[in-house]
C-alpha cells in the first residue's frame, strides 16, 4: 500500500528532491566559476536592448554566433517579460527547468525498464 502511494506521487517526489538539491547549489555557489554565465547574460541583455531592434542577436565580441541562440532568446524573453535585468531570474529558471528535466529522465528510464520487463524490446 505504501509502495502504491509512492508510485502515484513519484514524479512529485523526484521533482522536490531535484529542486531541493538544485536550490541548495543556487544558494551556495556564486553566479559562475569562470564568468561564462555573465557572458551569456550579456548576450541576452544586448540582444534585448540593441539587437532585437536590428533583427539580430548582439554581443560585443561576436560570440552570439558561436553559442546556440535558444537559451539567449529565452533569457532575453524572461528579462523582457519580468522587466528585470538580473541574471538571478535565469538562474531560478534553470533550477526549475532542471528539476523538470530530472522528472522527464526518470519517466523515460522507467518506461524503458517496463518495456524490457514486458518482453517487447525484441519487437522494435
Amino acid at each position: 500500500m505504501a509502495l502504491q502511494w509512492f508510485r502515484e506521487r513519484e514524479w512529485k517526489w523526484i521533482f522536490m528532491v531535484a529542486f531541493a538539491v538544485r536550490f541548495l547549489m543556487y544558494l551556495l555557489t556564486p553566479v559562475d566559476w569562470d564568468s561564462d554565465s555573465y557572458h551569456h547574460w550579456q548576450i541576452s541583455y544586448y540582444t534585448l536592448k540593441v539587437g532585437l531592434s536590428q533583427g539580430r542577436m548582439y554581443d560585443l565580441t561576436g560570440s552570439e554566433y558561436y553559442w546556440g541562440m535558444i537559451p539567449h532568446l529565452i533569457q532575453a524573453s524572461l528579462m523582457w517579460l519580468l522587466r528585470v535585468n538580473s541574471i538571478q531570474i535565469y538562474r531560478v529558471f534553470n533550477v526549475v527547468m532542471g528539476s523538470f528535466n530530472s522528472v522527464l529522465v526518470y519517466k523515460i528510464a522507467r518506461a524503458l525498464v517496463e518495456l524490457q520487463d514486458s518482453g517487447l524490446e525484441n519487437t522494435f
